[in-house]
């Protein structure tokens, strides 16, 4: 490449290559840096091993590779034994390479339990506080005690096990996809899945999104999603005589009112000294009374002309003298 460079300097010339030489330049260095990145690329150094020494020695090591290393006398591994292997994976090492005392005790690899760790071990006579996954509780034969590590093992090894009241993965819903990890099998109760409802279904209440929830170990059951027809509508106070089509595709459908639109209504929250706790229908003509405010004083609405008329807030008591 640099005799190239010397080449294109002799035919040009120095004036008239300047701008050439410039964009040849940054290509070269552009070229090298991907190179060198490329190389580099996922790459490991060579880990730093306190107490025992590498099989394998060398300054680098690619993505993927391994390398075995052995621990002094006295010492074990990461894998608890006096060698171990460890893989490089994108730039880091798995597991971490350490040689420890061999009174020393590694984490426990047990499902579902949980612990914390700022080294990756544990110094002997360590007493080790676990905790469950959600949906899981601890098997401890011996109540409150920790397990604790002695002359490089755990005397007790904890198990968590499932909760009676957590539920397995819930069963499919019909025209629904369920939101949820496909590698969590249990769910602690209280927990809720949300699901949605395929295209051109919805619930009943129009939406296509629903909840369930796990209850004292069983699903709650899902609000179902039903086909949808474009030509429906929401039709309150209606009954369907007839219909040979569920699916209401190009049928016409005969209703029938159940309900007869009120002459008149009160509207909640509308009159100051009458407390109504919802709002009130009135037929034409009709007549009610309500408590305005005073221990037997009472006014009396009248649906008149589809406007309510209103009587003066008056005593309605009856004194009876002997």
């Amino acid at each position: 490449s640099m005799s190239l460079l010397f080449h294109i300097i002799y035919l040009c010339g120095e004036k008239l290559c300047l701008g050439l030489l410039e964009q040849f330049l940054l290509y070269f260095i552009v070229l090298c840096f991907a190179v060198s990145a490329q190389t580099a690329a996922g790459s490991c150094a060579r880990p730093d091993l306190t107490g025992g020494f590498l099989v394998s020695d060398q300054q680098s090591y690619p993505h993927e590779s391994n390398v075995a290393y052995a621990c002094n006398d006295g010492l074990k591994s990461a894998l608890d034994g006096w060698w171990g292997t460890s893989t490089c994976k994108d730039g880091k090492w798995f597991p971490d390479i350490f040689c420890i005392d061999e009174r020393s005790c590694v984490p426990p690899e047990i499902p579902h339990v949980k612990y914390s760790t700022t080294t990756g071990w544990f110094k002997e006579n360590y007493k080790l506080r676990v905790e469950c996954d959600q949906g899981y509780q601890l098997k401890n034969p011996r109540p409150n005690y920790l397990p604790q590590c002695i002359k490089g093992s755990w005397d007790l090894t904890p198990v968590c096990e499932k909760r009676a009241d957590a539920c397995d993965q819930p069963p499919q819903i019909a025209n629904a996809t369920i939101i949820h990890e496909a590698t969590q099998k249990v769910f602690a109760s209280g927990f809720q899945l949300g699901y949605i409802c395929k295209e051109g279904h919805s619930i009943e209440e129009g939406s296509s999104k629903g909840l369930i929830t796990c209850e004292s170990g069983e699903w709650t059951m899902a609000p179902p999603c039903s086909r949808v027809s474009k030509r429906s509508s929401r039709l309150t106070h209606t009954q369907l005589i007839f219909s040979t089509n569920s699916d209401l595709v190009n049928e016409q459908l005969l209703f029938v009112c159940t309900f007869s639109a009120p002459a008149c209504v009160m509207k909640k929250g509308r009159y100051t000294y009458i407390e109504l706790l919802e709002d009130e229908d009135f037929k034409e003509g009709e007549i009610k009374s309500f408590d305005c405010g005073y221990e037997n004083y009472e006014v009396r609405a009248r649906c008149y002309n589809s406007e309510i008329r209103l009587t003066q807030c008056k005593c309605e008591t009856l004194v009876y003298f002997t």
